[in-house]
C-alpha cells in the first residue's frame, strides 16, 4: 500500500467508497466526461470548535477568514514558519464552523502542527470521518442537480446548504463540477437516486483528482509537505494570500517573496505517454545543451483514458513552452501546460 493512502476510519463509508471502486474507469479529460459520480476517499473534512477557532486559524493560514462569506468558500495554505506550505486547504463554512477539505494523506500532519500552537486557546479540530464526500462531474452535472436539489451553488454563490444536511460546493474549472458534503444515509439515497433516474457513472477519486490537474488546483500530498511557497503553487493567482489581515505562521518570507519578486516557481500541467507513472517527488529534468539538469518536481500524477498520462508539476519560470522535459529515470519527453484562473468565490 503506498504511503499516502488512507482508510476510513468509519467501516460504513469505507464500504460505500469501496462500491464506487468496483465501477473504476481510467479518468476522462472534462470534455469528454459523462455525468458521473465520483467518491472522494482521497480527500477529507476537518472542522473546528471553540470560541477561539476563528481567530486562531487566522494567525495560521494565508487567507483572510474574516473576509470568509458563509456562502463561499476559498482556497487557503497552510505554511510552516519557513513559509513553505505543510498544505494547501478549500476553506468554508459548515454547520456553522469553519471547515476545510485538505487530502488525507497530510491530515495528520497539518492536525499536529495546528495543535501544537493551540494549548491556550479554546480551539479543537476534528476530522469528520463520519461525513461522506462525493463528486459530481461531467455532461448535465448543473442540470442534473437542479433536478435533486431544490437549491445549488454558482459561481456567485459557491456554497449551498441544503435542508437535508447536505453542502454543496460549485467549481467552474476546468468545467462545472460540484462537491457533494453529507452524511452516510443522504449518500447512499442519492447514489441510488441518480441511478434510477439518469444515465451515470460512477468512479473513484482518481477521477477528481484528474480534473484538479487540468483545472490547475494544487495537489499537495505528504511528500511534498514543506517543500513549496504557495506562490510555486500558484495559489496568489487564486486570491489564496491575503496581502493585507496581518500576521500568520510564515507570512514574513512568503511577503518577501512577493514583494522582491524572487520567486522562480510555477505550477503547470505536463502530458505525455509512458507505462512509467511517476509518484509525487519525482524529480523533472530539463534538457540543458547535452545534459539534464533538475528544474522541478512533480506533485501528482494519474493515467486517462486516452493513453497519456497527466502530471502536476511545479518547475522553474525560466523554462520555454520548447524545452525539452523528462521525469528522472524515464525517457519519454514531455509536453508543458500553463494555466488561466477565473474567479471562483467573491469572498
Amino acid at each position: 500500500m503506498k504511503k499516502n493512502s488512507y482508510i476510513y476510519k468509519n467501516d460504513k463509508i469505507s464500504h460505500l467508497y469501496m462500491k464506487f471502486r468496483e465501477h473504476f474507469t481510467l479518468p476522462l479529460s472534462s470534455s469528454e466526461l459523462p455525468l458521473t459520480l465520483i467518491s472522494m476517499e482521497e480527500w477529507c473534512l476537518i472542522t473546528t470548535t471553540g470560541t477561539d477557532a476563528l481567530s486562531y486559524m487566522q494567525g495560521q493560514i494565508t487567507s483572510d477568514i474574516n473576509k470568509l462569506h458563509v456562502n463561499h468558500y476559498c482556497h487557503s495554505a497552510h505554511c510552516n514558519a519557513k513559509g513553505k506550505m505543510l498544505t494547501n486547504l478549500l476553506l468554508f463554512f459548515y454547520k456553522g464552523h469553519l471547515s476545510w477539505i485538505i487530502r488525507n494523506s497530510v491530515r495528520n500532519i497539518q492536525i499536529a502542527a495546528l495543535k501544537k500552537y493551540a494549548i491556550f486557546s479554546d480551539f479543537n479540530l476534528t476530522a469528520l470521518d463520519r461525513t461522506v464526500i462525493l463528486g459530481i462531474a461531467g455532461h448535465e452535472a448543473k442540470s442534473t442537480l437542479n433536478q435533486i436539489f431544490p437549491v445549488i451553488p454558482s459561481i456567485h454563490c459557491s456554497v449551498v446548504e441544503n435542508t437535508s444536511n447536505t453542502l454543496l460546493l460549485y467549481f467552474p474549472l476546468p468545467s462545472d463540477r460540484f462537491l457533494i458534503i453529507t452524511n452516510l444515509t443522504r449518500a447512499q439515497q442519492l447514489k441510488q437516486q441518480l441511478s434510477q433516474r439518469f444515465i451515470i457513472k460512477f468512479n473513484n477519486s482518481k477521477q477528481w483528482l484528474a480534473l484538479d490537474i487540468e483545472a490547475g488546483y494544487p495537489i499537495l500530498d505528504q511528500d511534498n509537505c514543506g517543500q513549496f511557497f504557495p506562490q510555486a503553487a500558484n495559489l496568489h493567482y487564486m486570491k489564496a494570500i491575503s496581502w493585507t489581515k496581518g500576521c500568520y505562521i510564515g507570512q514574513e518570507m512568503i511577503s518577501r517573496l512577493q514583494y522582491r519578486g524572487i520567486n522562480k516557481r510555477a505550477l503547470y500541467m505536463l502530458v505525455f505517454k509512458s507505462i512509467y507513472l511517476p509518484s509525487s517527488n519525482s524529480v523533472i529534468e530539463m534538457k540543458y545543451f547535452d545534459s539534464w539538469k533538475k528544474c522541478g518536481k512533480v506533485l501528482a500524477s494519474c493515467r486517462v483514458d486516452n493513453g497519456q498520462i497527466w502530471v502536476q508539476a511545479i518547475l522553474d519560470y525560466n523554462i520555454s513552452s520548447g524545452t525539452e522535459l523528462r521525469i528522472t529515470g524515464c525517457q519519454d519527453l514531455i509536453e508543458m501546460k500553463s494555466f488561466s484562473y477565473k474567479e471562483e468565490s467573491n469572498s
